[in-house]
């Protein structure tokens, strides 16, 4: 997502042992983040936008991917 987290697009099709797995990957994600923002001093959510970018742009053709919509400067989810 634009937070460069995992997120779940259908969670009515998703197991519990999934969501656990998908909370422990934003957690270690997230120190990860938390350690680059600190050694940078800059704000974590500046991290998190390089992140995501990177992620989208590395995502495979057909991966949902969370980008601006220029529109209303909210945020929309295409297909890449």
């Amino acid at each position: 997502n634009r937070s460069g987290l995992v997120e779940i697009r259908n969670p009515e099709v998703v197991d519990a042992s999934t969501n656990v797995l998908i909370d422990a990957e934003n957690n270690d994600r997230m120190i990860i983040y938390k350690a680059i923002a600190a050694k940078n001093g800059v704000p974590i959510e500046e991290v998190q936008k390089m992140y995501a970018k990177k992620l989208q742009d590395g995502a495979s053709s057909g991966t949902q991917v969370e980008v601006p919509n220029e529109t209303s400067g909210g945020y929309e989810w295409k297909v890449k």
